[in-house]
């Protein structure tokens, strides 16, 4: 008896848990069907900080044949590095969204499930990227 009280629980917190999953799936695919680019306004974002800090970092590169200091040398480094993950992460966001093209719902969902699929690695370039970007900070400051 006990044993099925558990099991009904157990049911009972997977079918909630699914349709969770497909709430925010048909959300998520609904946003990109209405999007003008294809994408959630989440990505969206994070494409937008990623282009603008790979662009500042740009900016901060000094030639390596310069004479550099330590703190010059440093900038440097931590602003390459910046760069290259920031860069990174655009060409990963690249094969999410389609501009100036009609999103039919299948297309939608298909694209939500493969942003939700690559979550966790866009998360850890999105971390990577903010660890950097605070050493750049240090170094600048």
């Amino acid at each position: 008896m006990a044993l099925e009280t558990l099991s009904a629980i157990a049911l009972a917190g997977n079918v909630l848990q699914f349709l969770e999953f497909g709430q925010k799936l048909l959300s998520q695919a609904r946003e990109i069907h209405k999007s003008a680019d294809g994408l959630t306004a989440e990505v969206a974002d994070i494409k937008q900080v990623a282009a603008g800090l790979s662009d500042l970092s740009a900016a901060l590169i000094i030639p390596s044949g310069a004479n550099l200091g330590f703190m010059e040398e440093s900038i440097r480094e931590s602003a390459q590095k910046c760069r290259e993950i920031a860069d990174k992460l655009l060409r990963y966001l690249r094969r999410f969204g389609t501009p100036n093209q009609h999103h039919g719902r299948c297309k939608s969902a298909r694209q939500t499930i493969a942003v939700l699929w690559h979550k966790e690695k866009i998360e850890d370039l999105l971390k990577r990227m903010e660890r950097v970007r605070k050493q750049l900070d240090t170094a600048v400051i």
